[in-house]
């Protein structure tokens, strides 16, 4: 991929070196008193994410382009000249679903740019010459990764349409897709969204600005920090509102408990928020005024990102979690806030892995709470 800055030398869509952070393994960590393997196991998470971040770890973001791109529809996966765009991409099995037969052995080359890819398609369409800039590569239905990968790539969005380029994604199926882009002052018509491949003289790409559970950009702070909240607390405010997120109308990683939590919630001022029946608005002026948030593992915690910071997060979660220190520890650790995590017991016989519903004891729950008045 050919960095802008040789090839079209477009201020604003330049390289973004971003900022140093600080990860740190000194969180409030509530698990029941009998399962120290669990306490361990989750301090291992926890030093092991400083282990990999520490001070100044820092995401840096690239743009850059290619010539004759394909573009494979909502997968928005970029190849020219037979060779994959890996910023595209961000795993080999996603090349699975470009071509009939599925998986094949030399993906992974691939991937790698040791291979190329040969896809028979009939005449791709072209929207006139007209350069273009992919949105990014997240999972553009689910709140979290839209909010936390894409919505910070506005302002350079803004750039590229400055520039005469086509903005280009998948198709917008989420409301809070359309209402989030018009609240950052971007027009959801300006987006050309695309189903089936389609090919550009040029493809201008943006490197991810996250990557797994806490691989994080500092771009994505200073997006919201610096106003891209539209009015959000930002880092100086000083918020009042205690929030419970409840998931009892999702269909996994419910608090199975919840009545029994509520009245310990309610008796220290929290209010308890269905988020699937706000708007995006909405949701950001709550959290502008967060004191502390409480909530089950879900896409919902990811509006920690308009609290101001100082603001307390208190994530719920179960004890047959695998997948090491969470997306919302990091995301605490990039904004200033003071994280714990309270973990109880899976439900017995219910779905496994990282969605099983769950149970929070009572007196992990007070625990958590015991500073809050």
């Amino acid at each position: 991929m050919e960095p802008m800055a040789q090839v079209e030398g477009h201020a604003g869509l330049g390289r973004l070196a971003g900022a140093a952070f600080d990860f740190s393994a000194d969180v409030g960590l509530f698990v029941p008193p009998e399962a120290e393997a669990l306490r361990q196991r989750w301090l291992g998470h926890l030093e092991e994410a400083v282990r990999r971040h520490g001070k100044g770890r820092i995401r840096v973001i690239e743009t850059g382009s290619v010539p004759d791109a394909h573009v494979f529809g909502a997968r928005m996966i970029a190849m020219s000249g037979g060779v994959i765009l890996r910023e595209t991409v961000q795993r080999p099995k996603r090349l699975a679903g470009l071509r009939p037969g599925g998986w094949t052995p030399e993906m992974p080359a691939i991937y790698n740019g040791r291979g190329t890819l040969s896809i028979a398609e009939p005449e791709l369409p072209r929207p006139g010459e007209r350069t273009a800039y992919l949105l990014g590569q997240a999972t553009f239905d689910n709140y979290y990764h839209w909010l936390v990968e894409i919505i910070p790539r506005i302002p350079l969005m803004k750039a590229a349409l400055a520039f005469g380029m086509q903005l280009v994604g998948p198709p917008l199926k989420q409301e809070f897709q359309r209402q989030s882009l018009r609240f950052h002052g971007l027009d959801p018509a300006s987006i050309l969204e695309i189903r089936r491949p389609w090919r550009f003289p040029r493809c201008v790409v943006s490197t991810p600005f996250a990557a797994g559970n806490t691989w994080l950009s500092s771009e994505i702070a200073r997006f919201f920090r610096a106003g891209g909240a539209g009015g959000a607390a930002g880092a100086s405010g000083v918020g009042s509102r205690r929030i419970y997120i409840t998931r009892r109308a999702a269909r996994n990683r419910r608090v199975l408990n919840e009545a029994e939590l509520l009245p310990m919630l309610l008796a220290r001022g929290f209010e308890v928020v269905a988020l699937e029946a706000m708007d995006f608005a909405e949701q950001v002026r709550l959290f502008a005024d967060a004191a502390c948030i409480i909530g089950p593992h879900g896409a919902g915690l990811a509006n920690m990102v308009h609290a101001p910071a100082g603001a307390r997060v208190v994530e719920l979660l179960h004890d047959s979690f695998e997948a090491g220190a969470t997306s919302y520890y990091a995301l605490s650790q990039l904004f200033g806030l003071r994280y714990s995590l309270v973990v109880g017991p899976a439900r017995p016989g219910g779905e496994a892995g990282a969605n099983a519903d769950f149970v929070i004891p009572p007196a992990l729950l007070g625990s958590a709470m015991a500073d809050l008045a």
